[in-house]
């Protein structure tokens, strides 16, 4: 099986989808996230200041803190998402066949055949919002197979 995106970028679309479907007005705890979505809780630390900076997500210290959708649903592209997580320096393309991170030179048997389908799928997730793939599938089901 082949990844298109890493763990982490994987993750901030369940922890985002999680607050979508929560009231979106309450902060809710780092830790109710990362319980209800079943990603390790300093793993979902540290994303979530990746996705503050891109303005995604609003934080609030102290005992009523935590986190929450910075803006509505509809507003939150996949790719704004992905982007959020993604190194620019080092962006998540993976090799199809399982040669680490792909690389522009062509030295996979596959790159560009895989090369040509990736982008088909980037180009397509840049037009999808997070209130796009709610109403597509159910949280149950997202959180479950992500």
């Amino acid at each position: 099986m082949f990844t298109l995106y890493s763990r982490s970028e994987k993750y901030a679309i369940i922890a985002l989808a999680y607050l979508a479907n929560v009231n979106t007005s309450e902060y809710q705890k780092v830790k109710n996230v990362a319980e209800s979505c079943k990603i390790p809780i300093q793993y979902l630390s540290k994303l979530v200041h990746g996705l503050q900076q891109s303005n995604l997500v609003t934080t609030y210290r102290g005992p009523t803190g935590g986190i929450k959708l910075s803006k509505d649903p509809s507003e939150i592209k996949l790719i704004d998402i992905v982007n959020s997580i993604t190194d620019k320096q080092n962006e998540s393309i993976f090799c199809l066949m399982g040669k680490g991170r792909c690389k522009d030179r062509d030295d996979c048997v596959l790159h560009d055949i895989w090369l040509g389908i990736r982008n088909e799928i980037h180009n397509k997730i840049e037009l999808k919002t997070l209130s796009q793939i709610m109403d597509i599938i159910p949280i149950k089901y997202k959180l479950n197979n992500l």
